[in-house]
């Protein structure tokens, strides 16, 4: 699969959504351990097969965000002039995203693939940065 492809295909849908970044969770809708095929998105943007995870695009960068269970995979699955690879455990997606945007921009997420808490989580971080966080109602990534 050409995942340059597939980034910029969804870099597209980001512009044409206003938004400046987006975070891609593993998750799907009802926070299963093991999402069916469908739902595997990291799979699908950069061939990364985990059961937790998450993909941070904005216009000129991409991350994805693991736990050290994934490290040895990551490093052997993802190709690192596309993304950089990171820690979720030590640096949130929201973080990631925060850290490679300018004050005022905003960041996207599909409100159905985050628990509330996460949701509450997220939106206290970008406040404090003063980066919007926006839940959007068509996935880029769909």
């Amino acid at each position: 699969m050409n995942f340059k492809n597939t980034l910029t295909s969804l870099r597209k849908q980001m512009e044409r959504m206003h938004l400046d970044a987006f975070i891609i969770s593993q998750a799907d809708a009802w926070q299963s351990e093991h999402p069916e095929p469908c739902d595997q998105r990291l799979k699908y943007i950069c061939g990364l097969d985990t059961s937790a995870g998450y993909i941070v695009i904005t216009a000129n960068k991409a991350c994805v965000l693991i736990d050290d269970r994934y490290t040895v995979q990551a490093k052997n699955m993802v190709d690192q002039t596309l993304f950089d690879i990171e820690y979720y455990t030590e640096t949130p997606p929201e973080k990631w995203a925060i850290d490679n945007l300018n004050s005022g921009q905003t960041i996207g997420y599909d409100a159905w693939l985050h628990t509330k808490s996460q949701a509450k989580s997220m939106q206290k971080t970008c406040n404090e940065a003063g980066v919007f966080l926006q839940a959007v109602r068509d996935n880029p990534n769909r």
